[in-house]
């Protein structure tokens, strides 16, 4: 277990990553500020157990991080997560740190049940389209995936399921930016794993799902050396934005279908 110094220096770090208060952690313990500065400083002597629990619960961090490097992984891929966004909302930060958590937990209920994880999809496009643009790619690996999964013509009724059976997760969060719509991220513990805005519509759930799932396909080479794809709405004019919209909008409904729906 790390010495109090070091518990302190990790709490203060991640609060303020995530933009919490002194006083909305001091809140959270039940305590006044100048406890949270002795927390923070390594001077609170005796250090209770529970302040630690506490304060993880109120960062969205696993109480391990904090007393131990089993978890430092995680925490630097959730701040490349944070690094990669644009002009991030404290909120959202806060979001992302608890779809982070989410993940990892999931993760290692799996691993205690002895749950078994789908195997991931494959890399797309295949050779053969390789100097294709990138819309042509989109429609067809959008045509070849849904051959691969059985699909047929008819419409996508459950993205979320699609992409779970694939080994991916996916967690739906409120994001307070409106034009952040999705992300997708590679967990040093969980794999591949997509956050949805659930702040908007279902439909619009739907096509984020979907454009997040193009991710997967095509930049999975990106995703696992940067860390991470952010998803924003006015970035749809970039080739890998237009690339995912254009899959998502074949994949969720292709074209043969609208000649079947009457």
């Amino acid at each position: 277990m790390f010495s109090s110094v070091e518990i302190g220096n990790r709490i203060r770090a991640v609060r303020q990553d995530v933009g919490v208060s002194r006083l909305t952690l001091a809140e959270a313990l039940g305590v006044d500020v100048s406890i949270v500065d002795k927390l923070e400083e390594g001077t609170l002597s005796p250090l209770p157990g529970d302040y630690i629990l506490i304060a993880s619960r109120a960062l969205n961090r696993d109480f391990r991080y904090f007393i131990s490097t089993e978890l430092d992984a995680d925490e630097e891929q959730t701040r490349r997560v944070y690094r990669a966004l644009s002009a991030p909302k404290s909120a959202d930060l806060y979001a992302i740190g608890r779809f982070m958590a989410m993940c990892l937990a999931e993760a290692e209920v799996e691993s205690i049940v002895g749950a078994s994880r789908p195997s991931l999809p494959p890399r797309y496009p295949p050779p053969r389209l390789r100097r294709a643009k990138h819309i042509e790619q989109a429609a067809h690996a959008a045509e070849a995936e849904r051959v691969r999964l059985g699909l047929g013509v008819s419409p996508v009724h459950n993205i979320f399921d699609i992409l779970r059976s694939q080994g991916c997760r996916v967690v739906r969060h409120i994001l307070e930016d409106s034009d952040l719509s999705g992300l997708t991220v590679v967990h040093p513990h969980a794999g591949i794993c997509v956050l949805v805005n659930y702040d908007d519509d279902l439909y619009r759930q739907f096509f984020s799902a979907a454009h997040e799932y193009a991710h997967a396909l095509f930049d999975r080479d990106t995703i696992e050396t940067e860390g991470c794809v952010v998803s924003y709405r006015y970035s749809s004019a970039e080739l890998v934005e237009l690339r995912a919209n254009r899959f998502a909008a074949h994949f969720l409904l292709p074209s043969a279908a609208l000649e079947v729906i009457p």
